[in-house]
């Protein structure tokens, strides 16, 4: 007698069984490495936006208070170019707030206090 060759649906379906249960268990920590990753950049841009302030504040002797424009650090002066000035979370309304010298730039969509420096 011959006997046959292969897999019973049995077999099969514990295989997809298992891995199922490994995808259900990556996908919610993938997110989470995900958000966590865009945050740290909102983060690390905001530092960048911060330090090109007080560079271009010292070079044009501005004091505390003096308001500031995205062109004063981008195009103008060169101190960010191709600038990372939009959160990387959000889609749209995401570009970052300069404000004045001596102040922090903020982050418009600042999830959970999240995006701060």
């Amino acid at each position: 007698m011959r006997k046959k060759m292969g897999f019973t649906l049995v077999e099969i379906m514990i295989v997809v069984a298992i891995i199922a249960l490994l995808t259900a268990i990556a996908i919610p920590a993938f997110l989470q490495y995900r958000e966590d990753t865009q945050s740290s950049l909102c983060v690390n841009n905001l530092r960048l936006v911060s330090h090109a302030k007080e560079v271009v504040a010292i070079k044009e002797v501005w004091t505390n208070g003096y308001a500031l424009t995205a062109a004063d650090i981008t195009q103008i002066n060169g101190y960010i170019e191709d600038a990372p000035l939009n959160c990387p979370v959000g889609t749209t309304n995401n570009t970052y707030t300069f404000n004045n010298i001596g102040t922090d730039p903020a982050c418009p969509l600042n999830p959970n206090g999240e995006h701060t420096l």
